[in-house]
């Protein structure tokens, strides 16, 4: 429950009936501040999904902060705890990912929110926000001067205090002038960990039969050792997730390292068929103009058929016997024509 304040004027009892009281002077006027409850609105309500090791550090000393996305560059919101950490190695930034769902609402307890979108909350390693900030210059240099230029200060504060010089090294290298530790990028030491990534998570997709071809069928309902696993699928599906926090060049290099071909360009195909439009069907030509001299081939105004004189077809004998039983009759136009008077 959300508190409020409020300001209450009244006037003196004294002047109540001699003032107007459409007119009030501020020498008349008492302020009294009045605390008020104010109803915290269902609209203000946004589900997150949160880890339990996020809950177990409690709240108080998490905030919400937005930086730069390491593929893109673009803000994103990530969830910062400023705390002392119990664990050298424990996680302090959690990146915000939202499920779209305009068309979605929740009953929670007895209101109705009307934002349905999910956010999940899932930790995140600090090294990809710092890769792209350090590929940006060659030169040794402190931590802190390496991100004063694209974080927020309190942002660059935490991971000055908790990133550990083992962490740092795993990117770069580092350098100790009297008190003065600096670091610099090393392409080779980037994409060495990035390969350790990569293969860490192919493992852990290959041990859960995780997979994005489109043979493929749910191990629910099939025999594990009886379906194909093609390793490289796993190792480019693995990619594809961490090339997700990579630029387009550092991930091109990525699948160097690991053994697999670039990415094919995927272009739109406007005509439906996979050789070019020479392989498919041609299209109709439409038409532009109307060609007013164009005459049909045929006279239709005739009130009889041509179909008779025109054709030379061989007929065989029934067919001759249905002409010569057909002689005699009217033809059809005649039901039709006007009636002589």
């Amino acid at each position: 429950m959300a508190r409020g304040r409020a300001v209450k004027k009244e006037k003196k009892d004294s002047d109540k009936e001699d003032s107007d009281p459409e007119v009030s002077t501020n020498d008349n006027d008492v302020e009294e501040e009045v605390d008020l409850d104010v109803k915290e609105s269902p609209c203000l309500t946004k589900l997150f999904v949160v880890p339990e090791e996020l809950e177990s550090l409690g709240w108080d000393n998490i905030s919400t902060v937005t930086l730069p996305h390491p593929r893109t560059g673009n803000p994103a919101l990530f969830l910062i705890n400023s705390g002392d950490a119990g664990e050298k190695k424990q996680k302090f930034l959690f990146e915000i990912l939202t499920l779209d769902q305009p068309c979605r609402s929740f009953f929670i307890d007895e209101e109705v929110v009307s934002d349905g979108n999910i956010r999940m909350v899932t930790p995140i390693d600090p090294l990809f926000i710092l890769l792209p900030l350090l590929s940006q210059s060659t030169k040794a240099r402190p931590i802190s001067d390496h991100l004063c230029d694209h974080l927020p200060p309190q942002v660059v504060e935490i991971m000055t205090k908790k990133l550990q010089d083992s962490q740092l090294c795993q990117i770069s290298i580092k350098k100790v002038a009297g008190d003065i530790t600096a670091f610099a990028y090393s392409e080779d030491l980037a994409m060495s960990w990035l390969e350790k990534k990569v293969a860490k998570t192919a493992a852990f997709l290959t041990e859960k039969n995780i997979t994005r071809m489109e043979s493929s069928i749910s191990s629910n309902f099939t025999n594990s050792s009886a379906a194909k696993r093609d390793d490289k699928e796993y190792l480019r599906y693995a990619c594809d997730i961490v090339g997700d926090y990579l630029a387009s060049g550092v991930k091109k290099k990525l699948l160097i390292k690991v053994g697999l071909p670039a990415e094919p360009d995927r272009k739109r195909r406007t005509d439906g068929v996979a050789g070019g439009p020479e392989d498919g069907p041609k299209k109709k030509q439409k038409v532009t103009a109307v060609e007013t001299d164009v005459q049909p081939l045929e006279d239709y105004s005739s009130p009889t058929s041509n179909a008779n004189s025109t054709t030379n077809v061989p007929k065989g004998a029934k067919a001759k016997s249905l002409q010569k039983a057909a002689q005699g009759s009217h033809s059809l136009f005649k039901f039709f024509s006007p009636k002589s008077s």
